[in-house]
């Protein structure tokens, strides 16, 4: 069994290697081999538990890309730990996938799942024997080592999830501007991020998404350039604060109000219209996510989970997600990249009637 700590991978990660686990900081150490530096796509049971959702979230989902350069497609089936029994997950686990496509079997909340003696052993047998169709995913905010894990030697491992040291999360929001949103972000830019957001990943990697998102300069490689500048102008806290108080008025569906708070917003607060129509584009790109994934039979937690909603937001965003079909929340939301766009390269006559339409309309549209 591999076992697996952060600060290793995110120092190998940052020196520019492939790898995108996104801080979950492994520290392979098997008995009498090397100290690989990524998880295999043989393993047929992963273990990944932390209290930072994003965290875990980015190392499944990494590991899956690995499964499905190796297999091909894949079926993934997710289940609550909490609510799900055995029999259902091992029957999941022992039936063929569609067309014989390889399964990945998830298990949320799996410290409550493994707390009970009869699932712990009947995940302790069936790692004796895993099967080669499918893999299982244990994601847990806790977990206690025990008989589980010793069986895993060979076929699976275990990596711990914890929140990176400033230093770190500095290292790892240079390579993560880089390599997912095409952005040049120097260290001095990224100094302050972390000195204004804190080694939250989740958060900066919202930030660094809006920032680069805001740039319209390039550098030779075509990479949006963020200036410790527009850290300084974007990321305050307290405006930050503020543009998303329009998106809890938009999710109220009132026209009027959502008007009144962009006015205020604008005028008072004097926050720029680029951060504006930002919050406004990045909360129905929630609402299609959620829409999408429901849809698809996902449950409200996994959703919240993946979109990572916390607080009032979470409630807000499902509660609206459930009375709008996927293509009219995406339709919305192709109607705020036009605008964002139109911003940006100076086609639109009157900026500020073109957010207060936006506006207007995504309000009326979500009731």
């Amino acid at each position: 069994m591999w076992m697996l700590s952060i600060r290793t991978l995110l120092a190998v990660w940052s020196h520019g290697t492939s790898m995108d686990s996104h801080a979950c900081i492994m520290a392979f150490m098997p008995r009498g081999k090397a100290s690989p530096t990524t998880t295999d796509p043989s393993m047929r049971i992963l273990v990944v538990h932390g209290k930072d959702d994003f965290l875990r979230l980015e190392r499944v989902k990494r590991f899956i890309e690995q499964l499905e350069e190796e297999h091909g497609q894949v079926e993934i089936f997710t289940f609550d730990g909490g609510e799900a029994s055995r029999a259902e997950i091992l029957d999941e686990l022992r039936s063929f996938g569609l067309l014989q496509q390889h399964k990945v079997v998830i298990i949320e909340n799996a410290e409550s799942f493994m707390a009970v003696e009869e699932n712990r052993r009947a995940m302790e047998q069936y790692a004796e024997a895993a099967l080669d169709q499918a893999t299982l995913v244990l994601r847990a905010m806790t977990w206690r080592p025990g008989k589980f894990d010793k069986k895993l030697d060979g076929v699976g491992a275990v990596i711990k999830c914890d929140v990176p040291s400033n230093s770190e999360a500095m290292r790892w929001t240079i390579a993560r501007a880089s390599k997912r949103h095409e952005a040049q972000l120097d260290q001095d830019a990224a100094g302050l991020l972390v000195e204004r957001i804190g080694p939250d990943l989740a958060k900066l990697d919202n930030e660094i998404a809006k920032l680069s998102s805001m740039s319209a300069s390039r550098n030779e490689s075509g990479q949006f350039i963020i200036t410790r500048d527009q850290v300084v102008e974007m990321v305050g806290l307290s405006r930050q604060e503020q543009a998303w108080e329009l998106q809890s008025i938009l999710l109220r569906a009132d026209p009027a109000a959502s008007l009144s708070k962009l006015h205020e917003l604008r005028e008072i607060s004097r926050v720029p219209d680029v951060l504006l129509i930002w919050s406004i584009t990045d909360v129905l790109r929630k609402l299609h996510d959620a829409a999408r994934m429901r849809a698809a039979g996902v449950s409200d937690q996994v959703v919240a989970k993946t979109l990572k909603l916390w607080g009032p937001a979470r409630d807000a965003v499902l509660q609206v997600s459930r009375r709008h079909p996927p293509g009219r929340l995406g339709s919305l939301l192709s109607q705020a990249v036009q605008v964002d766009e139109a911003s940006k390269t100076g086609r639109t006559a009157n900026p500020v009637r073109s957010i207060e339409t936006l506006t207007v309309t995504v309000a009326d549209s979500l009731r």
